[in-house]
């Protein structure tokens, strides 16, 4: 099987290992804990690192720099909102439209619950002001 390429400008390496993908999980655990408890002028690869409990060097062998912690960080973040959309939707507690409709928006409200600090550092930390959206 072939293994996922990466994008040319993001040469580093690609959990493959259970432990290897908990290390990446702790890595944007400490810099979601980071940025909720000091923003992003707190906002360090030594200091997600120290969170996160791995050295830098382990750190930098999965992300280039911060930019791209908190791009992982926010493709984590709207992973688990899709997924909680989608299970919304196919939920059979209520089948209803109206049943469907009501849990989506509740798993929508949900997805924007806690962590502020670190949700509002994302969008900030991109070089036009917002995630995706790149002038071409």
């Amino acid at each position: 099987m072939a293994r996922p390429r990466q994008p040319i400008e993001n040469n580093r390496r690609i959990p493959h290992q259970a432990r290897a993908t908990e290390t990446v999980a702790a890595i944007l655990e400490g810099a979601a804990q980071v940025l909720e408890a000091g923003g992003l002028p707190a906002f360090t690869t030594n200091a997600v690192a120290e969170r996160a409990g791995v050295s830098i060097g382990t750190l930098y062998q999965y992300f280039a720099d911060k930019s791209a912690l908190l791009r992982a960080l926010a493709e984590r973040e709207m992973t688990a909102t899709l997924a909680a959309v989608a299970k919304a939707l196919r939920s059979e507690t209520d089948p209803s439209v109206e049943g469907r409709v009501r849990a989506t928006v509740r798993a929508m409200v949900n997805a924007f619950r806690g962590r502020q600090r670190a949700r509002k550092a994302q969008p900030e930390s991109s070089p036009s002001g917002a995630l995706g959206t790149q002038d071409a």
